[in-house]
């Protein structure tokens, strides 16, 4: 068997931290569109841009565009209970698929509401764009800078959109929002013929895409295990042959070291004067600041931004538009090892907390329970707004890079699933029942004590438990 999936992947990316940097870049221009950052002038601190003189009452910029909220992953599926999943996002499928939301997000029309059927949304050619949360409509409304849609006045939340351009010339686009937790489908039409042969022809394409890896939905073929739909796994051969990770320190030098000197040049844009930088070492730390900025990086790698200056906005910030700034913020970070999606969020007080996920090399980052408790760590990813700018800002700080050595999956889905029961680990001696499985995905699990091979497993989310099971 060749090389698989993930060397296909890896290779298609090359391996190099700058070009992993450039794609990530390209990714997320695909995903925005035209990014509102970009156009402000370039003589001044991005992190800055709309912070604005202390004190003073500031407004977000006039050209400041609220992005639409990016999914954990975009799924193809082909009309014949086959898919494809895509967690990178940088190819066609998020182009077109972005592409025709937009369009959806500033015409399409109100269809009706009905009960959620997924093997009936699920059975032409589609593209879904799926999130592991529910979207509240405040996060639709006013998405880029569209401010007369017709879609979050008729939904109250969503976590899937599905895109089906039709079977025939006469139909339509639909674009359907689902609300798993009411069982509900919004479903809205948009008449657009060149966007409609767009997405049907991305999808016949896809579709001859040589691929180790396939996906069923559940609702198809294992729906009595599942609480609703999720896309399953399946290698295409007996065995999946892939390329594991290995941990890198993106702060050390060339030579490995963690020095002032490595660390400053990577951290140096989010202080509004760079050359005003100071820095100490405490025991266990890395410390640099400004008049009104602190950087923390731990030996540990968890590094921490905190900005103490006072900002005043003439109005409060909607939830789009603090998801705005805090978006831009992570997109402005060169040193995420991967692309990050939303996960979670709370809002206390004017302030707004985001939690973010991570997805690298097309699989998404799962850290061990007992790290993240380790670290106090909510998210690999949390960054809070008040005020109209990023307050704090606190990531699990490392990278990634392909290991030089091939491994071996040849645990597939329902053999991982029967490790779990057998262990005992789900169900109830009372009541006899099995839970239902909310998500069963292939991860790269960072367990840290051993950086050297990162491999996938298993990752099951069974009611509010997870479970990770080798691959083999």
């Amino acid at each position: 068997m060749t090389l698989s999936y993930t060397l296909r992947k890896l290779t298609r990316m090359v391996f190099s931290k700058n070009t992993l940097i450039f794609l990530l870049l390209i990714s997320a221009v695909y995903l925005s569109g035209v990014l509102w950052f970009e156009r402000i002038s370039s003589n001044r601190n991005f992190f800055y841009t709309i912070a604005g003189t202390m004190g003073q009452m500031q407004a977000l910029p006039a050209d400041f565009e609220q992005p639409f909220v990016e999914p954990m992953r975009i799924v193809t599926g082909f009309g014949n209970r086959s898919y494809s999943v895509d967690y990178l996002t940088d190819g066609m499928a998020a182009h077109i698929s972005l592409t025709a939301l937009r369009a959806a997000i500033s015409e399409a029309e109100y269809s009706h509401t009905g009960e959620l059927n997924w093997p009936e949304l699920l059975e032409p050619a589609v593209y879904l764009l799926e999130y592991p949360l529910r979207i509240p409509r405040e996060l639709v409304a006013g998405a880029w800078g569209i401010r007369n849609s017709q879609i979050p006045r008729h939904i109250s939340a969503f976590d899937t959109i599905v895109i089906s351009p039709g079977i025939t010339s006469a139909d339509g686009i639909t674009f359907t929002f689902t609300d798993s937790a009411e069982a509900l489908a919004h479903h809205f039409t948009l008449d657009n013929d060149a966007l409609r042969s767009d997405l049907r022809n991305s999808i016949v394409s896809a579709q001859h895409q040589e691929t180790d890896i396939h996906f069923s939905a559940s609702s198809e073929v294992a729906a009595h295990m599942f609480a609703g739909n999720a896309f399953i796994p399946i290698f295409s051969g007996d065995i999946l042959t892939y390329i594991p990770l290995r941990v890198t320190n993106p702060y050390a030098n060339a030579g490995g070291d963690v020095l002032i000197s490595s660390i400053i040049p990577r951290i140096s844009a989010m202080f509004e004067t760079p050359a005003a930088i100071t820095s100490k070492v405490n025991p266990g730390e890395f410390i640099f600041s400004d008049e009104h900025t602190v950087v923390r990086l731990s030996a540990d790698n968890i590094l921490e931004y905190s900005n103490y200056r006072t900002h005043r906005q003439p109005r409060a910030l909607t939830l789009g538009e603090a998801y705005g700034v805090a978006r831009a913020f992570i997109r402005n970070d060169a040193q995420l090892p991967g692309r990050a999606y939303l996960t979670d969020f709370t809002e206390y007080d004017g302030t707004f907390t985001f939690h973010f996920g991570l997805a690298v090399y097309d699989f998404p980052l799962v850290i061990p329970p007992q790290l993240a408790r380790t670290h106090d760590l909510s998210a690999l990813i949390e960054v809070s707004v008040r005020g109209g700018v990023v307050a704090n800002y606190r990531k699990l700080g490392i990278g990634f890079e392909p290991s030089n050595t091939a491994q071996i999956a040849d645990i597939g889905f329902f053999s991982a699933y029967d490790r779990i029961l057998d262990y005992g680990a789900v169900g109830s001696a009372v009541t006899g029942r099995t839970p239902y499985i909310n998500s069963a995905d292939l991860a790269f699990y960072a367990d840290l004590s051993n950086p050297n091979e990162i491999n996938l497993v298993w990752y099951f989310r069974i009611d509010s438990a997870r479970y990770i099971v080798p691959t083999r």
